[in-house]
């Protein structure tokens, strides 16, 4: 296979000012490396897939609801944990005697303010593996929720890609636009002075000059695609796109399609979040299950009931029990509880059947879309050599006038074409590498070697699975309430 400059895909051997040009740019970069030595002059793909990392607000906001999911654990705890309250009740009361029956006796009123003050503490000691099973099943719906932050951030990393790619193929495409338009100027500075000479008619003029217009049009166009391909670059990076990098590297893949496939059931984020939630349905069913079996709780309890007009008259108590409680009817409330867990178990059972199936064909659709991208490769790169052939050939038979001035205006739009789907063909191949690479599962951090801090999901769940108490809430509130302004 040849290998392709980008100066040649993009025509840059084409006339003086074209060498002119790479000179001064040559110059330019030169100038720069000597006045910002430390900077670097231009960002590779890796680079912008760290920024994207780094800077989305997507992955951030599914990080933070991860976050919130953890919390499932410390609150499902709670439940099998000493429960401590304090009961402060105050009430007035007025009673008035009726009148003797010879009504001698007058009425007599008299009024009180009882209080009461109770400490009450309680723990559940069996609750028939409630408890258990309910911190069973919220673990493996937080080991769910991190493969789903893991389908995101590959989901961010292939945009970044993306936008990389479609920054570097709207530059060129408008590279090769202002080359064709360049050239498209020396034609019509030629065709007029032919005119002058009588070698052509005024005709054969106005066609060149409505070439001019449309490669003045095809320019713009490019600007303007090329415009939204750097805004796009910017949503899904963070930062607007500086000198890029032409040739990124591209990562290395699977061998075959058979070993793609292989890899992906064992490591893709869809088909291992499918196999934690079957297990949380399947931890739930059996907790639905223990709905009709008893639960155990012991407390105590110390109080005082008081006249807070008579204070020295009042009782105090102490109590100490053993409270079973075994359902015996709930108006169906349990066997409705236990279909829904066995019809949940089922989908879950499916839903990991089906995404098994999607990954599959992912991978498939991903490594053909790689055969086809790398097989017009070498069919684009045949073209643009035939009609840099032809279009020389076709300059010079017109200029000893066996071809006629459309003939060239053919040629070159050719010429163009070929040129543009030969960059397009190169960026559809770099954009089916990473996207095979997505569908395996492996389009990661990690696994791309991005050299960032990765996000540890497992720190939040360790520092919050004992359900730590919160002394200053008014601390948390105020961090929580900055980040959101």
């Amino acid at each position: 296979m040849r290998v392709w400059s980008w100066g040649r895909v993009c025509g840059l051997d084409e006339g003086l000012v074209l060498v002119k040009f790479k000179k001064i740019h040559v110059a330019l970069v030169m100038v720069v490396s000597l006045l910002m030595p430390n900077m670097a002059l231009t960002a590779s793909l890796p680079d912008a897939m760290a920024s994207a990392y780094m800077n989305s607000k997507l992955l951030e906001s599914a990080r933070t609801a991860l976050r919130a999911q953890d919390e499932d654990v410390p609150a499902a705890l709670a439940a099998m944990r000493p429960q401590l309250s304090a009961l402060a009740r105050v009430s007035g009361r007025t009673r008035r005697a009726p009148p003797g029956g010879n009504m001698k006796r007058p009425r007599t009123t008299d009024s009180s303010l009882p209080a009461t003050l109770q400490l009450i503490a309680e723990i559940q000691v069996y609750d028939g593996g409630d408890t258990d099973l309910t911190v069973q099943a919220a673990q493996e719906s937080i080991r769910a929720a991190r493969q789903s932050l893991v389908e995101v951030e590959q989901q961010v990393l292939l945009a970044a890609a993306q936008a990389y790619h479609d920054v570097l193929r709207q530059r060129e495409l408008l590279e090769v636009a202002e080359n064709g338009l360049i050239l498209t100027k020396t034609q019509l500075q030629a065709a007029q002075s032919r005119f002058e000479l009588g070698e052509i008619t005024r005709t054969d003029v106005s066609l060149v000059e409505a070439s001019l217009a449309t490669a003045q049009g095809r320019v713009f166009m490019r600007e303007g695609d090329l415009e939204i391909a750097e805004r796009n670059y910017e949503l899904a990076v963070g930062t607007l796109p500086g000198a890029l990098d032409p040739t990124p590297p591209l990562p290395e893949l699977p061998a075959d399609l058979e070993h793609a496939q292989s890899i992906a059931a064992q490591v893709h984020p869809a088909i291992k979040r499918a196999k934690h939630a079957l297990s949380a349905a399947r931890l739930t069913l059996r907790r639905s299950e223990t709905a009709k079996r008893p639960r155990i709780s012991v407390g105590s309890s110390v109080g005082t009931n008081r006249d807070l007009q008579h204070w020295s008259h009042g009782t105090d108590t102490m109590e100490i029990f053993v409270e079973t409680r075994i359902p015996l009817y709930q108006g169906g409330t349990t066997s409705s509880l236990l279909r829904r867990a066995v019809a949940n178990a089922e989908r879950a059972a499916v839903e990991l059947q089906r995404e098994a199936q999607l990954v599959a064909l992912d991978v498939s659709i991903a490594h053909s879309r790689l055969e086809v991208a790398e097989s017009l490769i070498p069919t684009n790169e045949q073209h643009v050599d035939s009609a840099e052939l032809a279009y020389q050939g076709i300059r010079q038979e017109t200029a000893l006038g066996a071809r006629t001035t459309i003939d060239l205006l053919n040629a070159e739009q050719d010429l163009q074409e070929a040129r543009s789907n030969l960059v397009a063909a190169l960026k559809e191949r770099d954009m089916a590498v990473y996207a095979l690479l997505e569908s395996v599962g492996l389009l990661t951090v990690q696994h791309l070697g991005l050299g960032v801090p990765e996000y540890d999901a497992k720190e939040n769940f360790n520092r919050v699975k004992d359900a730590p108490d919160v002394r200053n809430r008014q601390e948390i509130v105020d961090r929580i309430l900055e980040k959101t302004r």
